[in-house]
């Protein structure tokens, strides 16, 4: 005669078939995250300034030093916020830039610092 067993006594199978969705799974997530990764080393502007025109340059001689010009806005803001110095100018050779400096404003009314930049033009 059969009986049926509880529920809790049945032994359970292993699914063969869940192997190779997770090594998909896997392999897509590691792909997706090398290829954010170039992309993001590849498009840093300070390791490629071959991508400016000729007669472009940028401006690094900031002031007070480099200060977050960017947070993150996921979340309101907080002194452990992610933080960055991403804004900045490009200016062409005619232009000399004479002062360029991050106003902290504790991004209190955007997401962004200001970045306030003097400059001369050449003659």
């Amino acid at each position: 005669m059969y009986v049926n067993k509880p529920l809790h006594e049945k032994k359970k199978r292993f699914r063969w078939w869940k192997i190779p969705l997770i090594l998909i799974a896997v392999i897509l997530t590691v792909a997706i995250i090398y290829v954010a990764y170039v992309m993001i080393s590849y498009n840093r502007i300070e390791d490629n300034t071959e991508l400016l025109p000729q007669g472009f340059s940028r401006v690094t001689d900031y002031a007070s030093g480099l200060r977050p010009s960017t947070r993150n806005t996921d979340i309101p803001y907080s002194k452990d916020s992610f933080v960055v110095t991403l804004d900045g100018f490009i200016i062409s050779d005619n232009v000399e830039s004479t002062y360029v400096d991050v106003v902290d404003t504790g991004f209190q009314y955007s997401d962004h610092n200001p970045v306030e930049m003097r400059f001369k033009l050449k003659t």
